[in-house]
């Protein structure tokens, strides 16, 4: 009897495991998320539960690869804040923090590609902004 129950165990943990710690193919991002301009939620935004790769900005889109622990990724949910302050420079500076929601108990590491549309942070009179990116520490020209 003792001998089933470990068995049944080491059936159980493998399979669990198994489904975990696999890191899947990357698969192309094609959901449209934009820019939200609100100092609230930007202020209240963690950032401790994944890291920027990369960050780019590609026409009019903020292109980032994040990584993360979970199980596929396929739940997570971004969403990325302007602070809605402008610093007052040349060109102008805006500040933008990505959230990630991410319930997946897993221990494999992910990494997704995600993009933001920057047309909401365009700003009158001006053609450059440069992004100032939450956890990146290269600054970012999006020109328009």
């Amino acid at each position: 009897m003792k001998r089933l129950h470990r068995c049944l165990l080491f059936v159980l943990f493998s399979g669990i495991a198994g489904s975990c710690i696999t890191k899947l193919e990357e698969v192309p991002d094609t959901n449209v998320r934009s820019v939200v301009l609100n100092n609230v939620l930007y202020t209240n935004t963690l950032t401790n539960n994944y890291t920027i790769k990369s960050a780019a900005v590609v026409g009019d889109s903020l292109v980032v690869e994040i990584t993360s622990s979970g199980c596929s990724g396929s739940s997570w949910v971004f969403k990325a804040f302007d602070s809605e302050v402008i610093a007052e420079s040349y060109p102008i500076q805006r500040y933008v923090r990505i959230s990630l929601e991410n319930k997946e108990l897993c221990l494999a590491v992910i990494t997704k590609k995600v993009s933001f549309d920057l047309k909401p942070i365009r700003t009158t009179g001006y053609q450059n902004i440069v992004i100032n990116l939450d956890k990146w520490a290269v600054q970012l020209l999006y020109s328009y």
